[in-house]
């Protein structure tokens, strides 16, 4: 321990200016110590909030499995495990063509918006025309427009097509872009 205090000294006292020096020697149970007790304290937190966050899941999916008059019980665990309630829901609502509609109306918005706005931000970044600045703040100025503003013009529109009451609205829409999406994807290109 004194040989390496010493070495240090001496480091510190031979420095000389332009020359790069070597780090700092520490002990290893100082450096040991130090970060196997924040680790700890770290590890801690993270359980803490991971508990946390998924105890409404574990909640949910034990309500689920309760009687119907248990679910607002204090307990976690019901009187009994009720496997029927699954049975049940899928036999009173149409859940798998909820799923279905998801998952339809999901991956069309996803891959319409990403091709959409990849076109055009790629047009803004890399062709140049007049007025150029002045159009892509007006699409940034969109952001600003909050959704209740176009909301009836919007299903005017989609009524005048003849596809309300359809999924076609839900992701139509994104075929003609998105600004928040264009301006990441400018700054990108």
């Amino acid at each position: 321990m004194a040989t390496e205090t010493t070495r240090t000294d001496e480091l510190e006292r031979s420095v000389v200016p332009g020359v790069r020096q070597p780090a700092r020697v520490e002990t290893r149970a100082a450096v040991g110590g130090r970060s196997l007790l924040s680790r700890i304290v770290f590890l801690a937190i993270l359980l803490l909030f991971t508990i946390l966050f998924i105890y409404p899941f574990i909640w949910l999916v034990f309500a689920s499995l309760k009687p119907g008059a248990e679910v607002f019980s204090n307990n976690l665990i019901g009187s009994r495990i009720v496997w029927e309630n699954y049975t049940d829901l899928f036999g009173r609502a149409p859940v798998a063509l909820w799923t279905w509609n998801s998952v339809l109306v999901t991956l069309l918005s996803a891959i319409t918006v990403t091709i959409s706005s990849a076109l055009v931000a790629f047009g803004f970044a890399y062709f140049r025309f007049p007025y150029r600045g002045v159009l892509f703040a007006i699409l940034l100025a969109t952001m600003m427009l909050p959704g209740a503003v176009t909301m009836i013009p919007t299903f005017l529109i989609w009524d005048f097509l003849g596809w309300n009451n359809t999924l076609v609205p839900l992701w139509a829409g994104n075929l003609f872009a998105s600004a928040f999406y264009v301006f990441l994807l400018r700054q990108f290109f």
